[in-house]
């Protein structure tokens, strides 16, 4: 979860206890370069928030908020807005278009990996 605001050194130095996120690190903290991911109920953002500085955490608590009211779920692969047809990734809790993964309906699987995912649960 940390890697959807910061490079994969910033977020490997503040799990492995080297330092906090600071807010100079933030790489994505604009709503609209944030994962879709970050809104979804499945998601507590909060067990981050041991892993940044005040001003960090509260540049992702704000982006998340703006995030969360914009109400726009985009598709990652179209980069257009999620419509009725879609699909949650039930590892990167991202939400896909039918169509651009290639399917008609919801799958009688209980979980769906997308494409990066799979293979990787």
């Amino acid at each position: 979860m940390l890697k959807w605001f910061v490079a994969d050194d910033v977020a490997a130095r503040a799990l492995t206890g080297k330092g906090v996120v600071l807010a100079d690190e933030l790489l994505r903290c604009q709503p609209q370069e944030l994962s879709c991911a970050v809104v979804d109920e499945r998601v507590d953002i909060h067990c981050i928030r041991h892993l940044c500085d005040h001003e960090a955490w509260q540049a992702i608590q704000d982006a998340v908020s703006a995030k969360r009211a914009s109400g726009t779920w985009i598709c990652p692969v179209c980069a257009h807005d999620i419509g009725a047809d879609s699909i949650c990734c039930d590892k990167c809790l991202q939400w896909f278009d039918f169509r651009c993964v290639g399917l008609k309906a919801s799958p009688k699987t209980a979980t769906w990996f997308c494409r990066h995912c799979h293979g990787r649960q």
